[in-house]
Order: structure tokens, then C-alpha cells, then sequence
């Protein structure tokens, strides 16, 4: 399959993704050294697998070692000119300690602190776990001294940052959950409205307010024609991905399967 061939698959909004992983298969073909991605969303590792496998590329998902939604990969030259290592990942583990009698820390407090007041990039950035009175971060190994130094306080708590070992990364209780929608078109407020139950209107509504993300990017555009494979959050009412597209019904309605995270 051809370069040009390849990229039509995706969309226009992914080119820029496309040649930043095509460059690092370039450095790897011409220095036989590997290259080590920035965390990337779910969305950024499906391209990058499809994409580095047709290359016919040796890689490593640290997703495949560790449970973690935002993952690195290493892309680097066959065996036996290199032999995967974890640390090559160079992903840290930090808790993130305070007092949760009166407090709990939320995902978007402590988003909001890293990127808002210490001005970091979301890609050093890998999850942010919160359990009740518990927090914990992934993140770049080289920063780990920077967060701990500089962050003393989340929200209204005060709070420690200490390392800990990928063996105690926390697990968030949740499944997958399967349903089958119909829905007349695969207009994004139109599938908003199905899954989440709620008029065409609203969904409108909260697509032109900007609280709607197509694979992790902002949307204002009720027309967005949603694909398999895409996954689209809506702030307050929380994330699904199209599984897959089963055709046509008798009603020329459209068949989806849809994966919804739940709590056990």
C-alpha cells in the first residue's frame, strides 16, 4: 500500500500525526537507533499500529505491558539489533498524596493544574487515575523531578508527589458495555442523540458549545460524519467509541454496534 493510499483511510485532521510517525521510521531505518513517541491517545496508537505494521516496522505498545489508556511506542530496528526493555519507555509512576477527608481530587483538577499552571504538554502527560482518596500519574520520566518540586497544591488540597513502582498502577473498575443503535444517519448529533438518549436538539446544543470531542479533538460542527473506530466524549455524560458499522436495515437505517465504558 502506498504512502498516499494509506493516509486516505484517515482523516484530513491526521495528516499531521501520519508524517510525525512516518519521520520516526525514517530515523529508524537510517540510524538503526529507536525512537520513542510522546504519550498518545487511543486513537493516535490505532493509526500508529496501522501504520507501522503495513511499514512492516518492528514496534512496542506500552499499553501491552502496564494498563494505560494514553500509551508510548517504541519504534525501533528487528531483533536481534534491539531487545525491548520497559525503561525505554521512560514512563514514571507518581502518587499523588493529600488529606481526602474533606477533599477528592478530580481528573480535571489535576489536568487542570499540570497543563493550565505549570504550562506543561499534554503529551508528556500519560493517565491520570483517581480512585476515592487516591491519585496517581503517569507521565514522562525526565519530568518527574520538575512535578515533584513544583506541584504543592491541586485544587484547594495540598498535596506530595512521590515515585512509586508500575506494579502498583491502580485499576479503574470499568467494562466494556456492547449496544446496537439504529440511527437515520451517521451525523455526529445524530448519533450523540441515540446513544446518549437525548434529543437531536440538545445534542446540537452541546456540539456548538464545544463540549464534544471526535478522537480526543474538539468539534463545533453538528455535520461531522462519524467512522468505526472513532471515539466521541461529551463532557457530562462521559465517552463511546463506534465498534462497528453492520449496514443497512430494512428502514435504510443504519446499524452500529456501540462500546460504552461502565463502573462495575
Amino acid at each position: 500500500m502506498t504512502k498516499k493510499s494509506l493516509h486516505q483511510h484517515f482523516k484530513p485532521s491526521e495528516k499531521i500525526f501520519l508524517e510525525k510517525i512516518e519521520e520516526f521510521i525514517q530515523k529508524v531505518e537510517n540510524s538503526y537507533f529507536i525512537q520513542v513517541t510522546d504519550f498518545l491517545n487511543p486513537r493516535q496508537v490505532y493509526i500508529a499500529k496501522i501504520l507501522l505494521t503495513t511499514r512492516g516496522m518492528t514496534f512496542y505498545v506500552s499499553s501491552e505491558y502496564y494498563e494505560m489508556e494514553y500509551a508510548k511506542i517504541i519504534i525501533s530496528p528487528p531483533p536481534p539489533f534491539y531487545e525491548i526493555n520497559f525503561s525505554d519507555f521512560g514512563i514514571s509512576l507518581l502518587n499523588i498524596s493529600y488529606n481526602n477527608k474533606f477533599n477528592q481530587l478530580t481528573h480535571a483538577q489535576i489536568l487542570g493544574t499540570l497543563i493550565h499552571t505549570l504550562g506543561i504538554k499534554r503529551t508528556i502527560i500519560g493517565d491520570i487515575i483517581v480512585k476515592k482518596g487516591q491519585a496517581q500519574l503517569l507521565l514522562d520520566t525526565k519530568m518527574i523531578s520538575y512535578f515533584k518540586n513544583n506541584i504543592h497544591k491541586i485544587g484547594r488540597s495540598s498535596v506530595l508527589l512521590f515515585e512509586d513502582s508500575l506494579e502498583n498502577l491502580l485499576k479503574i473498575d470499568e467494562i466494556d458495555e456492547l449496544t446496537d443503535i439504529l440511527v437515520s444517519s451517521l451525523r455526529v448529533d445524530n448519533v450523540i442523540a441515540s446513544v446518549l438518549k437525548i434529543s437531536r436538539t440538545i445534542a446540537m446544543k452541546l456540539i456548538t458549545a464545544e463540549k464534544v470531542k471526535i478522537n480526543y479533538m474538539v468539534i463545533n460542527k453538528t455535520s461531522e460524519i462519524v467512522s468505526v473506530n472513532d471515539i466521541i466524549s461529551v463532557r457530562g455524560y462521559g465517552r463511546f467509541s463506534i465498534a462497528s458499522n453492520n449496514g443497512l436495515s430494512k428502514q435504510k437505517k443504519h446499524k452500529l454496534t456501540i462500546i460504552r465504558k461502565v463502573h462495575k
